[in-house]
């Protein structure tokens, strides 16, 4: 991953983090690996442990959210299922969210999505 994709990514990650504190989550994780896998964001709403993947594009013509495979899903599913084992955390009680973040360079600005429980 080139360097400037990592600061594209980065640059996401805190956007989604302060879009997520602006709406009352709690952040628990950032940036947490898992064997090799990277979990982005953990939070909490009430009782809810939310696992959020974070998908930043900077290219207007392609929707970032397409970049979540089948295969890294199954990767997040055995992340969260590790975590909730060693954190003594009830399945029935979180879910997996994607945020996607496009960004207009030009215009300096990004359109955030916001999408719930997408398994």
């Amino acid at each position: 991953m080139s360097s400037s994709t990592k600061n594209i990514g980065n640059f996401g990650e805190k956007i989604a983090k302060n879009f997520l504190l602006s709406r009352g989550y709690e952040i628990r994780e950032q940036n947490l690996r898992l064997g090799h896998k990277e979990i982005d964001l953990i939070a909490q709403d009430q009782n809810w442990v939310i696992f959020i993947e974070v998908k930043t594009n900077a290219c207007y013509w392609q929707d970032p959210e397409f970049a979540l495979s089948s295969k890294q899903i199954r990767t997040l599913k055995k992340a969260i299922s590790s975590y909730c084992f060693h954190n003594r955390i009830n399945k029935n009680h979180i879910r997996l969210d994607l945020i996607t973040i496009t960004l207009n360079k030009s215009k300096k600005r990004a359109r955030l999505k916001h999408y719930k429980d997408i398994i």
